[in-house]
């Protein structure tokens, strides 16, 4: 009765119990699932890549994740939208939404009921996908996006909207991509 586990049949052996007869199959698959995303630090894993994605990217570059399950989609739909797998938004100075990247479609994609029923593995499947952009996105008071990039005459940060350099009267900024 205290011997350890060495095999997954006694693991099952010892969960049959508690488990009822009609959700057997699909329970043991949410245990055997969850020891995996354990074992392999699959969130880890996926965190890590996440935090790579802004430096690996180019200007434009997107990115198309697919997942699983929702611990996963979790993780990538907060990436996308507030820049870190947390969901918390981070602010600039000014108190507007700062992010790297941008969702883009205001949907998540899911297979269709074609799809699922000639893949039916494919049901729980979600694909995300994000672009890069040049600069910083930030969100301002009126709850609009603008892309804040650093000017190549001043140097300084102005909103990407097309309008002239203050000090050369130029309009040298690139416009703005949505």
């Amino acid at each position: 009765q205290k011997a350890p586990l060495t095999t997954i049949f006694q693991l099952v052996e010892l969960l049959e119990p508690l488990i009822g007869k009609d959700s057997q199959k699909k329970d043991l698959a949410k245990l055997f699932q969850a020891i995996r995303i354990e074992v392999n630090d699959e969130m880890g894993t996926l965190k890590k890549m996440l935090s790579q994605l802004p430096g690996v990217l180019g200007d434009g570059g997107r990115v198309a994740i697919l997942t699983y399950h929702s611990l996963e989609d979790r993780l990538v739909k907060n990436f996308f939208k507030t820049g870190n797998v947390d969901g918390k938004i981070e602010k600039d100075f000014y108190g507007n939404t700062v992010r790297s990247l941008a969702p883009v479609n205001g949907k998540v994609i899911t297979p269709d009921a074609d799809e699922i029923q000639r893949n039916p593995r494919s049901r729980s499947a979600k694909l995300r996908v994000a672009e890069k952009i040049g600069g910083k996105w930030i969100k301002n008071s009126k709850g609009k996006f603008a892309i804040y990039i650093l000017c190549r005459v001043c140097d300084e940060q102005h909103v990407s909207d097309g309008s002239c350099c203050r000090s050369l009267r130029l309009d040298h900024r690139e416009p703005l991509r949505v």
